[in-house]
């Protein structure tokens, strides 16, 4: 189903409603979640990042609202729970020296998409 919204506001609401939906229903609260809003005008297709400071349990999701208009409302739920994924994941991940984040990148972004997409599964 796609929800509509071209209003900023709008859209900031519906991503917080359902990031706020998911940390609830995964149980997530111990997480605490920022999420901050931009509009990318260099053609970037990233429709959210994450950054997390795992040791004080804190992420931030950075949304590129102009991919936000466009999402349907489940594209929103997967990207969500992809993010959150790896916000679990960031202590590992920030172990890694640049280089080897480099080097494991698309790795890193398979299995994180891989345990999105069970937790998608187990939720519907």
């Amino acid at each position: 189903m796609m929800t509509k919204i071209r209003d900023e506001s709008g859209m900031k609401r519906r991503v917080e409603d359902e990031v706020a939906r998911l940390v609830k229903r995964l149980d997530l609260c111990w997480l605490t979640i920022v999420n901050r809003f931009e509009t990318v005008k260099d053609g970037d297709r990233v429709a959210c990042t994450a950054s997390s400071d795992w040791e004080y349990r804190q992420t931030s999701l950075r949304w590129n609202l102009n991919e936000v208009a466009v999402m349907t409302d489940e594209e929103l739920t997967a990207t969500t729970v992809h993010e959150l994924v790896h916000a679990l994941n960031a202590s590992v991940w920030t172990s890694l020296t640049e280089k080897q984040q480099n080097a494991m990148y698309k790795h890193n972004e398979l299995a994180t998409e891989n345990v999105a997409r069970a937790i998608l599964a187990a939720l519907s």
